[in-house]
């Protein structure tokens, strides 16, 4: 390799650490916590606008929530927690602490622990000509409330650097519901390439991210048939209906 060669290549991995410093340090800044401001997220399209058959939002999502069952009822753990707001965002991967407040499934998880919680799934994307985050149409992220919540497994990490992570089930739709009812606000996305990213910021005190009226009551409609399918696990203090 010529000297020249060897100065650009220099040039080269210099100019990469750089923008790798200022894209982490605009990152940390843009994400500190979980206030997001100014970021756009992805609504639930309508699905009024979906379906050819005339079938309702609600017919959709309950079709949507028996087929996820099998995998649902697969899930090693079921808690309850609440999200602290302790969200890391590391090399394309975003987890989130959460404080467990009971244990209705799974072993080797106490109330009272503190565990950090993936999904495939999440992430942001500066690189689209506006700030976005993607949340699996749900504010759970967000942190704050009470929520059931499905985890997968136990994963396979370096815990002396991660702590103990749980994975999410790799579903659609975030498996995720607040016990405690939350606002349902809905923004109609403007139309721009099909798009449903809409500012976040009024949409924060939701449980879910809907784009109509509708799509939010089949969503609901899903929530409510997963806590009933639950309810005996959940127990007889838990409310399963909204």
């Amino acid at each position: 390799m010529g000297k020249a060669e060897k100065i650009a290549l220099v040039i080269l991995l210099a100019f990469g650490i750089v923008f790798g410093l200022i894209f982490r340090i605009s990152l940390t800044d843009k994400t500190q916590g979980t206030r997001l401001d100014g970021f756009f997220v992805a609504e639930f399209p309508a699905v009024e606008n979906l379906r050819e058959d005339g079938s309702s939002a609600r017919d959709y999502f309950e079709e949507y929530a028996k087929s996820i069952q099998e995998e649902l009822d697969a899930a090693e753990f079921l808690i309850t927690c609440v999200p602290t707001g302790n969200v890391k965002y590391d090399a394309g991967c975003v987890t989130t602490k959460v404080r467990v407040t009971s244990v209705i499934r799974g072993d080797g998880i106490a109330a009272g622990d503190v565990i950090r919680v993936y999904r495939s799934g999440w992430g942001v994307n500066y690189f689209t000509g506006e700030d976005r985050v993607d949340l699996g149409f749900s504010t759970f992220l967000l942190g704050g409330s009470e929520w059931l919540l499905f985890l997968s497994e136990r994963m396979d990490v370096n815990e002396k650097r991660f702590g103990r992570v749980y994975a999410i089930p790799d579903l659609t739709i975030l498996p995720a519901f607040c016990l405690e009812e939350q606002a349902k606000v809905t923004i109609k996305p403007d139309g721009r390439d099909n798009s449903t990213y809409v500012p976040l910021e009024p949409l924060k005190d939701n449980e879910f991210l809907a784009a109509s009226d509708e799509t939010m009551e089949g969503m609901l409609e899903y929530k409510r048939l997963i806590m009933e399918r639950h309810a005996p696990e959940i127990g007889v203090g838990r409310d399963a209906t909204e």
